[in-house]
């Protein structure tokens, strides 16, 4: 008798508007659902039904980029744990450019689309699932596609989605997931990160760990908070703000060394500060490096970094050159990686 009002109730749970909805959205992954919860498999029940009478309240994902307590962070106090939160994103939540998830920024991804010319007929989310990753559309300012899988040729990475593989193996979390995340670095200014199993990236992103470790030699999280203190972007996350609006807008990553304070330091960035010894007018301008971060000025001396070209007063860190550490790091990245799945 009870399994017949089992199947009964499955039945109705299967006729609602609700389901309809979510199974509709390309936001539910059955497959990826009973994977990750066995017991629903060997229950036999219908896995999204399963998820909408218990599985969301008990904390269990849909699909890989819908972090439950990620997004409820960010909905509305008057929304009840009733409401099923993956059919509020799909109706309401992405529109209002609500993150699914720490690593799925809905409103970049959005401007990626349309940067390339693209349409979106979908729910963004349900369109990277479906198809933007096999475009290498960037899902997060953090996670660049592209420059990812040119590092991880030796592993073998399924490249139709490379972030769902990213957040899921912790051998590529030693992998560099964009140019100003530098998990060597990041990893250093954390010593029992290591061995947390927690991701670097989904860690830096995560409350107040970006100002309390930097992910890259020339970006001072703390410094550039204080830039926005009276700001409503106060409380984004330094580089993430900095790779949206502050390069735009003149904000300096690191605070300079060359005594200046106040505004003169906002303003401020690589600049032409002394000349190098020459004759006659032909002075070239060179970098001052007591205006950069200690660990950029030992870069420098050593050489496995590149002069940035000084170009009228240019803000943007992008211009100093990091490729030659970048491919001395290589090596060393697929050594910690080999390491790590020697460990598992």
């Amino acid at each position: 008798m009870g399994n017949l009002k089992a199947k009964v109730r499955q039945l109705l749970g299967q006729s609602s508007p609700q389901y309809r909805a979510i199974r509709n959205s390309g936001l539910f992954d059955p497959h990826f659902y009973v994977t990750q919860n066995p017991d629903v498999s060997r229950s036999g029940q219908d896995p999204l039904f399963h998820y909408i009478s218990r599985g969301e309240l008990e904390g269990r994902k849909p699909n890989p980029l819908f972090d439950i307590r990620h997004y409820r962070a960010q909905v509305s106090p008057e929304i009840g744990e009733k409401t099923n939160l993956l059919l509020h994103y799909y109706k309401t939540g992405a529109e209002q450019n609500l993150e699914s998830h720490p690593l799925f920024h809905t409103l970049y991804y959005r401007q990626q689309c349309e940067k390339q010319g693209l349409i979106l007929e979908l729910n963004p989310l349900a369109h990277f699932l479906s198809t933007g990753s096999i475009l290498t559309i960037n899902p997060h300012p953090l996670f660049d596609y592209r420059y990812f899988m040119a590092q991880a040729t030796r592993f073998e990475v399924d490249d139709t989605n490379a972030l769902i593989a990213y957040i899921h193996y912790p051998e590529l979390w030693h992998i560099d997931p964009h140019p100003l995340f530098d998990v060597s670095f990041y990893f250093s200014r954390n010593s029992q990160l290591a061995e947390s199993g927690v991701c670097p990236l989904l860690h830096y992103l995560s409350g107040d760990n970006c100002l309390t470790a930097d992910p890259h030699p020339l970006l001072q999280g703390e410094w550039y908070r204080q830039q926005l203190m009276e700001s409503a972007d106060k409380d984004q996350n330094p580089l993430v703000h900095y790779l949206l609006n502050g390069r735009y807008d003149g904000k300096t990553p690191f605070a300079l060394k060359s005594g200046m304070d106040g505004t003169d330091q906002k303003n401020a960035c690589v600049k032409t500060a002394s000349c190098a010894p020459s004759i006659g007018d032909s002075a070239e301008p060179t970098l001052d490096y007591g205006q950069l971060p200690d660990v950029i000025q030992k870069l420098l001396e050593e050489e496995l970094i590149s002069e940035p070209s000084l170009e009228d007063d240019q803000t943007d860190i992008s211009k100093i050159d990091l490729t030659p550490y970048m491919k001395k790091k290589r090596d060393e990245i697929f050594r910690a990686g080999q390491a790590q799945r020697e460990k598992l």
